[in-house]
């Protein structure tokens, strides 16, 4: 079966054998950052990552791919009752990725492991200026919003209503070691 996640224009793929996460680089995207340039879309391109030999084939990692929390009854069913919780921060231009051979290292050893897509990543499919948040409030949606707001979500047990965190920690790469900072 596919899971998709038409919010994060990212997708899992899970065959009876193989799980590889279906993830959009944008090109487009990198030249509007870095250069303000506006490029065509179909240079854009859809890359298939396979998970690490920890992720593929250990039965005690579980991965759930969404761009929001769900109350549905099989992500709950997924989920421990309590755990360790770490968040992977990704660096400039990555994505929530980049990191999975950590975040999978970590989930085989019992750790829930969260990785956001922040907003400069480019696989992100959305506008930080131009979300609901954003227009209402007048500011970006930015890493510190987002990472905050997951903490806060998690600790007051908001959505999934069944993890109770143990702990917290957060690793970053490159600019996700200044998210670590804040």
């Amino acid at each position: 079966s596919t899971d998709d996640d038409s919010n994060e224009g990212t997708q899992i793929n899970r065959s009876k054998n193989s799980v590889s996460y279906e993830h959009r680089i944008s090109v487009s995207k990198i030249g509007k950052l870095l250069a303000g340039w506006k490029l065509p879309s179909f240079l854009d391109r859809n890359f298939s990552l396979q998970p690490s030999s920890i992720g593929s084939n250990n039965n005690n990692v579980q991965i759930i791919a969404s761009s929001s929390f769900s109350s549905d009854q099989q992500q709950k069913q997924l989920l421990p009752q309590s755990a360790p919780v770490i968040l992977l921060a990704h660096g400039y231009l990555g994505s929530r990725f980049d990191l999975s051979h950590i975040g999978e290292a970590l989930a085989s050893q019992g750790f829930l492991v969260l990785s956001p897509e922040y907003p400069e990543s480019l696989a992100a499919s959305y506008d930080a200026t131009s979300s609901a948040t954003a227009i209402a409030t007048g500011i970006p949606i930015d890493r510190t919003t987002i990472t905050n707001t997951l903490l806060r979500h998690l600790a007051n047990n908001d959505y999934w209503n069944v993890l109770r965190p143990t702990s917290y920690g957060i690793l970053g790469h490159s600019l996700g070691c200044g998210t670590v900072d804040r």
